[in-house]
């Protein structure tokens, strides 16, 4: 899944690493789906 930088602003997260575990919403951006909120887990 690709999350976009703003995504990991959003949810106060600087950077993902490789094998992260992550939980995520989804959300439409301007007629596409993406990334909301992520949070590690």
């Amino acid at each position: 899944v690709f999350v976009h930088i703003s995504a990991l602003q959003k949810s106060g997260l600087e950077t993902l690493e490789e094998n992260d575990n992550v939980e995520f919403s989804v959300e439409e951006y301007n007629g596409r789906m993406g990334v909301g909120e992520i949070k590690l887990i």
